[in-house]
């Protein structure tokens, strides 16, 4: 089976995220996998290379950096060539973005294909466009984001959601509830193994002594705030304790710690090659990952939350969205009040109780287990065969474009 995967990444993030998981796990599976995506770089000609049995096809983009995001009128025009004449037995798309929605949409008024679309964050109308962009962005952009991620939905034959919100907001928009699959990020059990938090300290000059509470983030930080207040606060009672931080904003979070007068309890990783982050968060005796309510963390899942779990670590966190659900039901987490003061409360519980913290550890890891990304990949495989069956009754019935496109 052929299978496309179009996403508007960059080639360095499909690969450590959804597209590139899923595209991994279907080519184990005997699927022809392709993975349509952003070129890290080139500004012309697209590339093509294969790696772990997915051909991976890059489009160019004009912008540079951390704005190859989707939004460039070249990159959508050069995708449109790379798919001209492609046949593929299903299109699974990650995200409706320019670049990544139009050229489906062309490819599909020639070429009949079965389409998944996957909803992965809560951009628009309220959500993280509003929590992490500037005042000018949310100005200019607001609705366009807002349109992008809303208005295509109802083209589906299956959607695949990261969390339960997402598919509710769906359902509002007209997709049909029996149409959607709740599809949360796997938890990376083959990569990451669950050893003594000690095992790695050496190689990150992190003291052995030291009770360390972890967290990482790449550019969606909110709460950091809140984190490093609780640090203070931890500090006050705990003397050997160490915030040990990986991701980006390194120069933000370390002006913010010395605001805080936290700076010689911080220790800031910055970005670490995929192959060292697992490493370097097994130093962790406790993950904190200050999540506050609001609507953009009601519609997502913490993508590192996968890796907390498999990592086999009690995690303290606010009863917020799939948070709050997971911990619920799996009984896997720590849930405390979004204060500084109540989340230092629970990690220092957990210092002072290391057999509860052990259960929660070993609890997580069988979670992670059971919510591997193989796992996950068998959710996909259940959408992408409800996606066929409902293209193969609409082109019976002769709808099958009619119902697509809501232009």
């Amino acid at each position: 089976m052929r299978v496309l995967l179009t996403n508007y990444h960059t080639l360095a993030k499909t690969t450590t995220y959804r597209p590139g998981f899923f595209g991994r796990e279907l080519a184990r599976r005997g699927y022809d996998v392709t993975v349509l995506c952003t070129s890290d770089t080139r500004r012309s000609g697209h590339t093509v290379h294969t790696d772990a049995g997915v051909t991976y096809v890059q489009a160019p983009d004009l912008l540079w950096g951390k704005m190859r995001t989707g939004w460039d009128v070249w990159n959508l025009l050069n995708r449109r060539a790379i798919l001209k004449g492609a046949e593929y037995d299903l299109i699974h798309a990650f995200e409706t973005r320019p670049a990544t929605i139009h050229p489906v949409r062309g490819h599909l008024r020639s070429t009949p294909t079965p389409l998944v679309i996957d909803w992965i964050d809560w951009w628009g109308r309220g959500g993280l466009i509003r929590e992490h962009r500037p005042w000018w962005y949310r100005l200019l952009f607001a609705g366009i984001e807002t349109f992008y991620e809303e208005h295509f939905r109802t083209m589906a034959d299956a959607t695949t959601v990261i969390s339960r919100a997402l598919g509710e907001r769906a359902t509002g928009l007209g997709v049909r509830r029996d149409s959607i699959f709740w599809v949360p990020n796997g938890c990376p059990i083959e990569a990451v193994e669950a050893v003594p938090s000690r095992t790695h300290r050496s190689r990150f000059g992190i003291p052995a002594s030291a009770f360390v509470v972890a967290d990482s983030a790449m550019d969606v930080t909110l709460g950091i705030e809140q984190t490093l207040r609780a640090t203070a606060s931890m500090a006050a009672e705990c003397p050997d304790v160490l915030f040990l931080m990986t991701g980006g904003k390194e120069r933000e979070i370390g002006r913010m710690a010395t605001r805080l007068g936290v700076s010689d309890r911080v220790r800031h990783l910055g970005v670490l090659p995929y192959t060292d982050l697992a490493a370097a968060l097994s130093c962790a005796d406790v993950f904190l990952m200050v999540y506050p309510d609001c609507v953009a963390n009601r519609g997502r899942w913490p993508g590192r939350m996968g890796t907390y779990l498999a990592l086999g670590r009690p995690v303290v966190s606010n009863p917020v969205g799939e948070v709050r659900l997971l911990f619920e039901s799996e009984k896997c987490g720590v849930l405390a009040e979004n204060s500084p003061e109540a989340m230092a409360r629970a990690v220092l519980a957990l210092r002072n109780a290391p057999a509860t913290a052990a259960e929660l550890g070993a609890r997580a890891r069988r979670v992670a287990e059971s919510m591997s990304w193989a796992r996950m990949t068998d959710r996909v495989e259940q959408a992408y065969a409800f996606a066929r069956e409902g293209l193969k009754d609409r082109l019976v019935a002769g709808t099958a474009l009619a119902a697509r496109d809501p232009l």
